[in-house]
């Protein structure tokens, strides 16, 4: 067991936080239960000071993006909670940073306008706001959702916006989306958006249908990145939905062409899926 200890010197800024308001606007580590304490004693000290300064500084359009965002932390956390007015406004603000706080703590105001400029910022320039958006959206758990713009999401580059807008259509109800997800012409929004399907638990019926979108996909090109996570779309279907061979009597035989391939992930994933099938396709390949 080691102990790390600093032997530096702490810097004079950390040492002098200053006087008033600057106490908690630069108190370091804030989610400690002492720098909480320090500031909870600055907000006792200046009493209805507190809250107009902070607004002061919130709506200081050249004030620091970085304290801006602290006094906005400060008010939702020792309160008075922002308003949602006052969020909406902020949330148009040109930095990036400040829009991605306010698209977290408008998550945590569940109101009609809430909900209306969440969607807004789906179509942020930035990825992190829009990502913080849906999971805003997700966490009010409402059904009046932008349907086809978290649908659009899906095939974006960024595997963690993507990932967001799956989850945010799972608070929704399945047949609003569905079919957006079985008749979209973009690979990557049928992979995300099957296995998203897949994931509410679904009929047969839908998970027949999901296996049956992903085998026409098979009939096109379909990269070794894409063909891999086709192929799990499709075991999540046979296992859900309790898929026999001959439920889908084509589909053994499609799927077998494609092996053996020159991926040996893809070509045990192609196992897996005609194992479900109870196929023996697979077996007299590797005979031959």
């Amino acid at each position: 067991v080691y102990r790390v200890g600093w032997t530096g010197r702490v810097p004079q800024q950390i040492q002098d936080l200053g006087t008033g308001i600057e106490i908690a606007l630069r108190q370091p580590q804030l989610q400690t239960a002492w720098a909480r304490q320090q500031i909870a004693l600055v907000k006792e000290e200046l009493g209805e000071q507190w809250e107009n300064q902070l607004l002061a500084i919130v709506l200081d359009s050249t004030a620091d993006a970085v304290q801006r965002v602290r006094a906005i932390d400060l008010l939702q956390l020792y309160g008075p909670q922002p308003t949602v007015e006052l969020l909406v406004q902020l949330s148009r603000n040109r930095d990036r940073r400040i829009r991605t706080k306010i698209a977290y703590f408008l998550g945590l105001h569940p109101d009609p306008a809430s909900i209306e400029r969440l969607a807004e910022l789906l179509d942020d320039p930035n990825v992190v706001v829009k990502r913080i958006a849906c999971e805003s959206l997700a966490r009010i758990g409402t059904d009046t959702l932008p349907t086809e713009k978290l649908v659009s999401l899906l095939g974006h580059g960024d595997r963690h916006l993507a990932w967001a807008a799956s989850k945010t259509l799972q608070n929704l109800p399945v047949d609003t989306w569905k079919n957006l997800i079985l008749e979209t012409e973009q690979q990557r929004v049928f992979l995300l958006g099957g296995a998203a399907l897949l994931g509410t638990g679904p009929s047969k019926e839908i998970c027949l249908e999901i296996f049956q979108a992903a085998n026409r996909w098979m009939k096109s090109f379909v990269a070794d990145r894409e063909f891999l996570d086709l192929l799990r779309v499709m075991q999540l279907a046979l296992m859900q939905g309790e898929i026999k061979n001959q439920d889908v009597p084509d589909a053994a035989k499609q799927i077998a062409s494609e092996f053996p391939s020159g991926n040996t992930i893809i070509n045990r994933e192609l196992v897996r899926v005609l194992a479900y099938l109870e196929s023996s396709l697979v077996a007299t390949r590797y005979l031959d």
